[in-house]
């Protein structure tokens, strides 16, 4: 009986000292995978707000120099009016997306 009880002791503590390196093994990895996803979301995210500014304040000016040259015609004007509407309303999407990209981000993750 004595034996018995040692070996399942034994098998017991073994089982145990598996699976809390099974498990130090699963953070580690998590933590690999954070050190590896975090730059990536932060590189993610600073080349979409340049991308997405310069383009707009490109727009933006394009479309002002139309405005101010198409003189008395009402449809020159009346399109370049839409477009730069559209440019604001492109940065709007952008931030929003910015904003849910960080809200879904990993908790480890300190995007900037």
């Amino acid at each position: 009986m004595n034996l018995q009880k040692t070996l399942t002791l034994m098998a017991a503590a073994t089982a145990l000292i598996a699976a809390a390196t099974s498990t130090q093994a699963q953070t580690t990895d998590a933590s690999s995978a954070l050190q590896l996803i975090c730059p990536l979301l932060n590189t993610a995210v600073k080349f979409m707000y340049y991308i997405a500014g310069g383009v707009a304040a490109l727009v933006i000016t394009l479309q002002g120099l139309k405005v101010m040259t198409s003189g008395h015609d009402k449809e020159r004007k009346s399109s370049a009016y839409s477009s730069i509407i559209h440019a604001i309303i492109g940065l709007i999407i952008v931030q929003i997306a910015v904003f849910v990209v960080l809200m879904i981000a990993p908790s480890g993750c300190q995007l900037n």
